[in-house]
């Protein structure tokens, strides 16, 4: 009982929305937003249930809220609602706001999809090309898989989804950078893999976006290792931004090139995309141009101490 008066006087402590639930299914605790809101009222999901039910079990989790966030840890969230678009329409008709209701599969194929049809700078990469040319094998699903991996069988039996299939990158610590002659021809028509072209500039330079409503934390940093990652960023800083600053002449001078055009395309992508709350990896090229290469609708945070200007800036939106 003291633990759970710890937590709320906590919550209450750092502004959590007692307006919003999280309609949440994850096998861990290393969110992003645990660290935004504590104190958020959690409906946690029954794989495979129906998009009724789901409604009437948020709606009966306290006060109507305000806000419903769908912070499903899985590649294909759409999979866990029957069917997912009536639950987004149902919260709709009642002046819910939803968050993230409108994704159904950030599966890497999915997000070059989203380039292409926006008409946005695809990473994908064909087996015909220059033998020498540098690409990189990915797991087609987001997180390299793990949160499907780990679903125990009676979900995946609810599911409908079949035993887990390994992928080329099965066993193996990470992705793989390597020239396209090396790439096995059967890895071009797995599933379970995505194959890109490998795209870099001669700074080492690279972004991460993270979104919480109309706040954006645009985050640049730069790394000599093949495959980059914000947490091993060296030099890197951290932009507080809002969405409408996108259209902000002004604004946009001042954050200058790479980052101006890298936020821009951020904001583009999650308008069109329906991500309301996540993060948005990038990847830019000599010229400047960027990429967009991974979508995450559940950012991992993990067990970092403090609660700086960040978490700060992103939980506004939350809260307000």
């Amino acid at each position: 009982m003291a633990d759970r008066v710890d937590e709320a006087n906590r919550a209450q402590a750092l502004g959590a929305p007692d307006h919003t639930v999280i309609y949440r299914w994850s096998i861990r605790d290393v969110y992003l937003i645990a660290a935004l809101a504590p104190g958020l009222r959690v409906v946690d999901v029954r794989p495979a249930e129906p998009a009724d039910e789901a409604f009437e079990r948020i709606l009966a989790s306290g006060d109507e809220p305000r806000r419903v966030i769908v912070h499903i840890d899985t590649s294909m969230p759409a999979d866990f609602v029957r069917p997912f678009d009536e639950l987004r329409a149902a919260l709709h008709a009642r002046g819910i706001e939803t968050w993230n209701a409108a994704i159904t599969d950030i599966r890497k194929t999915a997000i070059q999809a989203h380039n292409e049809k926006l008409g946005l700078p695809s990473t994908r990469a064909t087996q015909n090309g220059l033998g020498h040319e540098t690409l990189i094998v990915k797991t087609n699903l987001n997180s390299r898989g793990y949160p499907e991996w780990a679903l125990p069988p009676d979900v995946r039996a609810a599911l409908g989804w079949p035993p887990p299939v390994e992928s080329p990158l099965h066993g193996k610590d990470g992705y793989l950078v390597l020239p396209r002659e090396q790439i096995p021809a059967a890895w071009w028509d797995d599933d379970q893999a995505m194959i890109e072209r490998y795209v870099d500039n001669r700074y080492g330079l690279f972004y991460r976006t993270y979104l919480a409503g109309e706040a954006v934390v645009l985050c640049e940093g730069t790394a000599t290792t093949p495959v980059r990652r914000m947490r091993d960023a060296g030099d890197r800083y951290d932009y507080l931004l809002a969405r409408e600053l996108a259209i902000d002449p002004d604004a946009m001078a001042a954050l200058q090139s790479p980052a101006a055009e890298v936020f821009v395309a951020a904001v583009v992508y999650a308008e069109t995309f329906g991500l309301d709350f996540g993060s948005i990896d990038f990847v830019i090229d000599d010229n400047g141009v960027p990429y967009v290469v991974d979508v995450n609708t559940t950012p991992y945070w993990g067990a970092t101490p403090g609660d700086g200007e960040m978490l700060q800036h992103l939980r506004r939106t939350l809260v307000g």
